[in-house]
């Protein structure tokens, strides 16, 4: 359980944290810009995807980097990876707009300090980040709960694949659509989506970014 303390008592340090935002959408991240600022914030950068908030994080050294999920060149997961592995002492924080158990979970894999939904009040917003700030790993209870799901459910393995079905399971992973999986395999679009099927029916995943996120706890990319 996490005990919420009063947001005053967490104000000098939020006021004196740099952040790097990291999002593929103008409008959202000028609202965002805009509201921390006015909260004492310092905005150190924007980048607009996973690499350039690489090359960013490692220029311009920032306390906290606000993370969408979603962006083309490389996705938020990936580059928060990537960044906990060089700059471990930097705070990611992911934001999305959907709660999807394989993200929450790939989230927590690549070291994230948090995960927001897009929807949610100013107030807890702020709330949580002043509590990421002090060293805490901040995810709301349905977020927990989703985690805890994910741990309880039953322990598959890739016996239960054939080798096919696991290098096709690789190549979705490195972002290849059907059509192009079934064209370095020499099979059809149709034979893929039928695998894929399959592979989700045995390892007990809900569709393809579960999938990816399974590929990557696994280690097999």
């Amino acid at each position: 359980m996490v005990i919420h303390l009063p947001r005053k008592l967490y104000s000098n340090e939020i006021l004196t944290a740099n952040i790097l935002i990291v999002d593929d959408h103008p409008l959202f991240i000028d609202g965002l810009r805009n509201m921390l600022v006015a909260r004492g914030l310092r905005i150190v950068g924007v980048a607009k995807d996973g690499l350039e908030a690489q090359a960013m994080a490692c220029s311009l050294k920032p306390d906290i980097i606000l993370m969408d999920i979603n962006m083309p060149h490389m996705n938020g997961l990936d580059a928060t990876h990537q960044i906990k592995l060089e700059m471990p002492q930097i705070k990611v924080i992911l934001l999305t707009t959907s709660m999807n158990e394989g993200d929450v979970f790939a989230a927590l894999q690549a070291g994230a300090s948090g995960y927001f939904s897009k929807g949610m009040t100013v107030d807890e917003f702020m709330l949580r980040l002043s509590e990421i700030s002090h060293g805490k790993v901040e995810f709301s209870a349905k977020t927990a709960n989703q985690i805890l799901q994910m741990f309880t459910q039953k322990n598959t393995d890739l016996s239960e694949l054939t080798e096919r079905q696991v290098e096709i399971l690789r190549l979705v992973a490195h972002g290849l659509t059907y059509r192009d999986i079934g064209n370095r395999l020499y099979l059809t679009e149709r034979t893929i989506k039928y695998h894929m099927g399959e592979i989700l029916s045995r390892l007990h995943l809900k569709g393809r970014s579960e999938a990816e996120a399974y590929v990557r706890r696994r280690g097999l990319t």
